[in-house]
């Protein structure tokens, strides 16, 4: 997007939001995407982080403000010039409260259901919407992309296109109360614990009866696409829920029709080691018996030294897994694309439930 109808917005080579209003507000980034610099009404803060989230503020090399972080965009303290505050978030990492080491409260704040951020009080706290940065320019900053409350999407494009949904701009599903997207790319769980987003992913051009999601500009010649969203935790339980698209045949639509999905732990295990199996399968929806029905079937590892997929059986001709809450941050664990691999075009026949387990190794 160059404009919203007020301001305007320039892009560098990467795709990242380089100015607003042709330099009045300017961004810089480092070679891993991380933003390492804003400058605002001529007033420039520069930043160090320790992985995903930033530890230190700077105005130039001099520290103006040091953040103790746990997990991805949870702030536990921020001490500036003003002082310490303490943070008070609620299930989706928004910040509600800052208080004092006495409990008195500093700032408030509250949050319409896309984020349209309401300020009680006074504070230099940017980490504000499910801990992400409120930059004062109507944007949020969430790593790969921007948002706008407002608009309630994405200003940019999502950089992994079509496998995210056809809806390239949309954030959390369009379901903000329940979910987050703190790198702008696949959807958060939330919630405490490691998290998981399966999405999946059927292009047009592999199989003509899936005609997809009618959010598409020609709801004829769209994609389908399913979610799936796991959270584990402690007691190695799982959480698991599924989002289904929308598939299309001729004049006939339906919500398509998502069976056999779940995520089941592993027991027994110990050493450090956990996981789940987790699988789903998608019908066309349209009760006609003509469409196959394509799915996936896979094992995820957890080990002192990481997650891994130990096997994937799938007629889903791209899959993506991310994980969220994990030591690393948000990370892509896994991802699959038929047609890189040379196996596509695919009429997407299905396979026999449970679906064989093909070993990838660790990424």
């Amino acid at each position: 997007m160059t404009s919203d109808g007020t301001n305007a917005h320039t892009w560098d080579a990467r795709n990242h939001l380089a100015s607003i209003n042709l330099g009045a507000v300017g961004f810089r980034y480092d070679p891993f995407g991380r933003r390492v610099g804003k400058t605002i009404l001529g007033a420039t803060t520069n930043y160090l982080y320790d992985g995903v989230n930033i530890v230190q503020e700077l105005s130039g090399s001099t520290p103006t403000a040091n953040l103790l972080s746990g997990g991805t965009d949870e702030v536990f303290a921020r001490t500036d010039a003003a002082g310490t505050a303490n943070f008070l978030a609620d299930a989706l990492g928004s910040t509600l409260a800052l208080t004092d080491p006495t409990g008195s409260t500093l700032a408030q704040y509250t949050y319409e259901p896309f984020g349209n951020t309401t300020i009680t009080g006074l504070s230099l706290n940017p980490s504000q919407y499910t801990g992400r940065e409120n930059d004062g320019t109507g944007l949020y900053f969430y790593r790969a992309r921007y948002y706008s409350p407002a608009l309630q999407r994405f200003v940019s494009e999502d950089p992994v296109g079509f496998v995210g949904g056809i809806n390239l701009y949309a954030y959390a599903g369009d379901s903000p109360t329940n979910y987050r997207d703190p790198d702008g790319l696949c959807i958060d769980p939330g919630g405490p614990g490691i998290r998981y987003c399966i999405d999946t992913f059927i292009p047009q051009d592999y199989v003509w009866l899936f005609k997809g999601d009618n959010r598409g500009p020609d709801p004829n010649g769209g994609t389908f696409r399913t979610g799936q969203y796991i959270s584990v935790g402690p007691d190695s339980s799982i959480n698991e829920s599924h989002e289904p698209g929308t598939s299309v045949l001729g004049p006939f639509s339906r919500r398509a029709i998502m069976d056999r999905c779940g995520a089941t732990p592993f027991s027994g295990r110990k050493d450090g080691i956990g996981g789940f199996r987790a699988y789903c399968w998608a019908s066309d929806g349209l009760l006609f018996g003509l469409a196959p029905d394509a799915g996936y079937d896979l094992t995820l590892v957890e080990t002192p030294n990481g997650v891994y997929l130990a096997g994937l059986g799938t007629s889903f001709p791209s899959l993506e897994v991310w994980q969220y809450g994990g030591p690393g941050g948000p990370g892509l664990i896994y991802y699959y694309d038929a047609k890189a691999a040379g196996t596509g075009p695919s009429n997407l026949l299905p396979f026999v439930s449970p679906a064989p387990l093909i070993p990838i190794g660790p990424k």
